[in-house]
């Protein structure tokens, strides 16, 4: 589908006397995008529409003579901690996230919480249970091992529908699984319950928002932004209010959940 340069707004609206020139710069950009099938591994594909939302609001957002890129983070009220309230009550919406769980937005990506996580439920048990399918649950199973004893359990494809055979510690702080290995294409399709008091933490990277998922099952989830999000950047946490009391103690600030939590995503 090819997108016609009227629909991306006139440079001179923007530019005043530079329109000229900026037309020169931009009007080749906009005259159509052409569509494509986009089957690379991320980042996501993002609608047409919505690109052309944020083309029209880049310079100049909801008329304020700003770009939102400009704007402080610490404007209480302000316009970028509403987009980002927005973005949580949509979440919300989106995923029938409970009231008893927080949204985070946090730095790093999914690899920060490779550490994120035993540093936030170190104080629930001596040692975490990875469930090992491929690639991404073995590297966060490694970086855990760096803050707590870690049980790597090969599971096999027939094991994976059955909790029950995982062998999992009756003491584990947490149990880690990843939900959709992608490079060895192994997918959990089901939200699984454990058959003890263990909490459940998935790294849902390529699954979050593709299919409903039973939030209350997990104590948490987390996902890079890079997937199925959006663009790159961002790590979206989902975790039981609980739980924001286990952390390590001496974890840094900006991987806390509690932290998040406190400073309701702008802890920066």
């Amino acid at each position: 589908m090819d997108i016609p340069v009227s629909q991306c707004g006139s440079p001179s609206t923007y530019f005043g006397s530079l329109g000229s020139c900026a037309s020169s710069l931009i009007s080749e950009d906009c005259m159509r995008r052409s569509q494509v099938h986009n089957f690379s591994a991320g980042a996501s594909a993002v609608d047409t529409e919505v690109l052309l939302k944020l083309q029209s609001q880049m310079l100049n957002f909801e008329e304020s003579g700003m770009s939102l890129l400009e704007m402080s983070q610490r404007d209480i009220g302000g316009p970028v901690q509403r987009v980002i309230r927005e973005a949580e009550e949509s979440l919300r919406t989106l995923l029938s996230v409970p009231d008893n769980y927080k949204v985070l937005f946090m730095h790093g990506g999914a690899h920060a919480q490779f550490s994120g996580v035993p540093l936030n439920l170190l104080k629930r048990g001596s040692s975490a249970d990875y469930i090992c399918t491929g690639l991404w649950s073995r590297k966060a199973a490694k970086e855990a091992s760096r803050q707590i004893p870690v049980r790597e359990l090969d599971i096999g494809v027939e094991q994976l529908n059955d909790p029950s055979s995982w062998d999992i510690s009756e003491d584990a702080a947490y149990v880690h699984l990843c939900a959709n290995e992608t490079i060895s294409g192994v997918a959990m399709n089901t939200d699984f319950e454990l058959p003890g008091k263990q909490v459940l933490v998935a790294d849902m990277t390529s699954t979050l928002i593709s299919r409903p998922i039973d939030i209350a099952k997990y104590g948490c989830i987390y996902a890079s932004s890079g997937k199925n999000l959006g663009p790159a950047g961002v790590c979206v946490i989902i975790v039981r209010e609980d739980l924001l009391e286990f952390a390590s103690d001496s974890i840094p600030s900006i991987l806390s959940w509690k932290m998040q939590s406190e400073c309701q995503n702008i802890y920066n």
